[in-house]
């Protein structure tokens, strides 16, 4: 994220592959450059855990020659490689790091790639996902989630809607359905992070302003569009998943999550219905609609939802635990602090009935039927596994 990271914590949209006139230059390293940047023990954990040949590790794609470059991937693991050179598991891990600040430093005095410094609300959006995502890994994602969506929320919200992006100071056109449909996938994820109230709350509010801007009143798929955008001959309307998947895959998707994590029915109707709208091409063409496709298996498998109530580091630690577990048809909400209790109360009333103790409880509930609570690690896990 470092070189697409603008100073407030928004994402830029690219960057070039080209600079120096080669595809690449600026990623790439030979041998030689290596060997004459590192001590001699730095260079040979680098080559053998990177794979660095003298002759290159890939062949450029029009002619098929390699071109002594070296593109730095790792297939071993470095405990592998330190046990395979005769280092010192610890030594292995100073040498790298060593090697790394190097040639960082050496790197970045390099011509860099041009960049494309616009910052998209939907693309965005898909990396605060992903990002918040990978909190199960390592919580510092969050960090970056976090501020790359306090800038979305100062920088492209005006008067209470979101647009495209910005580009320097300049605010981009309004939003289209993508933007909304990201930004709230990114909310979606955040809470499921951070268990922050905040997050939930801002979700169902541009899932709100999302129907009304792009929806049509009889229901059914969304537009592109919105309502109120330059008027255009006609209103596109797309479903397909390409390298990146639709505004309306990614709507249904929200919409079943946000009525799962509040309790919300009428929610589920959003995403059926922009299901059905597609449900002929789907079944014509089903890996063309992979995104709508993990939209309706969340909607019609049996719902999973955990509560955990309690002391905010007991609850926490709890949360991850369970998360760590592949169960991506749960929904987990925690009801902790003080603001959590009154906020949930409101936006998620079935929580209400969930008071907080002294103690940590977590409820799993199987198609809206709760169990008993409990603590037992391995009762919470048997009650998740699907039936």
């Amino acid at each position: 994220t470092e070189c697409l990271t603008s100073p407030e914590g928004g994402f830029y949209s690219a960057e070039d592959a080209d600079s120096e006139g080669e595809e690449g230059r600026f990623y790439v390293w030979s041998l030689e450059e290596i060997e004459n940047l590192l001590t001699n023990d730095e260079a040979r954990l680098v080559t053998t855990l990177f794979s660095v040949r003298p002759e290159g590790n890939f062949e450029e794609e029009a002619t098929g020659k390699r071109l002594g470059v070296n593109v730095l991937f790792s297939k071993k693991d470095l405990s592998a490689v330190a046990w395979e050179l005769e280092i010192e598991p610890s030594l292995a891990e100073e040498l790298l790091e060593s090697a790394r600040r190097k040639m960082h430093d050496h790197r970045s005095k390099r011509p860099r790639p041009l960049r494309d410094d616009k910052i998209l609300a939907d693309w965005n959006g898909l990396m605060i996902a992903a990002l918040a995502k990978a909190h199960i890994v390592d919580e510092a994602f969050v960090k970056d989630a976090e501020r790359a969506m306090a800038f979305v929320m100062e920088c492209m919200v005006h008067d209470g809607r979101l647009y495209h992006g910005v580009t320097g100071e300049r605010l981009l056109p309004l939003s289209y359905l993508d933007d909304y449909a990201f930004v709230i996938w990114g909310l979606i994820e955040l809470y499921q992070a951070t268990f922050e109230p905040r997050y939930l709350r801002d979700a169902l509010s541009f899932h709100r302003q999302m129907i009304e801007l792009f929806g049509a009143e009889s229901g059914g798929p969304l537009y592109f569009t919105s309502g109120d955008s330059e008027q255009l001959l006609g209103r596109d309307i797309t479903g397909h998943d390409g390298a990146i998947p639709s505004g309306n895959s990614v709507a249904a998707y929200d919409s079943v999550r946000l009525a799962r994590i509040v309790g919300d029915e009428s929610l589920e109707q959003v995403a059926t219905s922009i299901i059905s709208a597609f449900s002929t091409t789907i079944e014509r063409n089903p890996t063309a609609f992979s995104m709508m496709l993990i939209a309706h298996d969340l909607l019609v498998s049996e719902t999973q939802e955990v509560v955990i109530t309690g002391p905010v580091d007991e609850s926490r630690r709890m949360a991850r635990e369970i998360q760590s577990w592949f169960l991506p048809r749960m929904s987990l909400v925690v009801k902790s602090s003080p603001e959590q209790v009154s906020a949930l109360n409101e936006i998620a009333p079935f929580t209400r009935d969930y008071d907080v103790y002294d103690e940590a409880m977590v409820y799993v509930c199987v198609n809206k039927t709760c169990n008993l609570p409990t603590l037992d690690l391995a009762e919470i896990r048997s009650q998740l596994q699907p039936r």
